[in-house]
């Protein structure tokens, strides 16, 4: 259910983006793909972890008031709104 004082938003992570996690995942790589068999997540050896660049998900902006001037596009990938 969509606020009145709200807007949908999108995500696109615009590069890959990693990070080291306390786990040990194993020696090999795992890989993690959506329905339609895109690679979107990996957990590589020693413990990092990898968001592959393309990756989105979707939400709600809540405000206060109507936000007189929004930018559609941002350059790491945000866009506002979509429907």
């Amino acid at each position: 259910m969509q606020r009145p004082h709200s807007l949908k938003w999108i995500y696109i992570l615009g590069k890959d983006h990693e990070w080291q996690s306390p786990y040990d995942f194993g020696p090999n790589t795992l890989t993690f793909a959506d329905r339609k068999g895109i690679p979107r997540l990996e957990l590589l050896p020693g413990g990092r972890i990898r968001v592959l660049k393309n990756y989105a998900w979707d939400g709600y902006l809540y405000y206060k008031g109507f936000p007189t001037k929004v930018k559609s596009e941002y350059r790491d990938g945000f866009s506002l709104p979509y429907s």
